[in-house]
C-alpha cells in the first residue's frame, strides 16, 4: 500500500535532512535530470521492500517528466534567478507547494506494489538516467540508518 501524502512528505523531510542526501539528490537532479520526488518515492519502496514493475516505473517517470517540464523546472529557474531579491522566499515557498503537488501526482499514478526480496527501485531509476549509482548510495545509507 502506498504511503499517504502526509506520510510520504514526512519521510522525504527526514531522509532529505540525512547526511549527504541533499547533495546527492541535487547532483542527480542537476547533472542527470533526476526528479528528487521520484527518487525519494522509489527509496520509500526500497525501504518497505516493495518492488515496482517496469510498467509502474515507466508511468511514474512519465508523470515526473510532465511535472518537471510544465511546473517545477520553470519555477525552479525563476527562484534561482531571484536569489538575493525580496521575492526569493516567496518563490521558495511556492516551489515547495509545487513539490507537494508533484508528490501527490506521483502517488496517484503509483498503483499497487509487490513485496520483493531485494528491491532495487532507486538503482533501476538511476540506471535509466545513466546516472552513477554512487549518487543513490547516500539515500540507501539513510534508510539503513533509519
Amino acid at each position: 500500500m502506498p504511503p499517504s501524502r502526509e506520510e510520504f512528505w514526512n519521510f522525504c523531510l527526514e531522509i532529505y535532512a540525512a547526511k549527504d542526501v541533499k547533495d546527492a539528490c541535487l547532483a542527480a537532479q542537476d547533472s542527470h535530470g533526476a526528479d528528487v520526488n521520484l527518487m525519494l518515492l522509489l527509496l520509500w519502496h526500497d525501504r518497505e521492500v516493495l518492488m515496482l514493475a517496469d510498467s509502474q516505473l515507466d508511468r511514474l517517470m512519465a508523470v515526473s517528466e510532465h511535472w518537471q517540464a510544465q511546473h517545477l523546472a520553470p519555477h525552479r529557474a525563476r527562484r534561482r534567478a531571484a536569489k538575493g531579491t525580496p521575492t526569493y522566499d516567496l518563490l521558495l515557498r511556492e516551489e515547495l507547494d509545487l513539490e507537494r503537488d508533484a508528490q501527490a501526482a506521483l502517488l496517484g499514478a503509483l498503483g499497487r506494489s509487490a513485496p520483493g526480496d531485494t528491491p532495487d527501485n532507486l538503482p533501476r531509476y538511476m540506471k535509466r538516467l545513466s546516472a552513477p549509482l554512487s549518487l543513490s548510495e547516500p539515500l540507501l545509507a539513510a534508510i539503513r540508518r533509519a
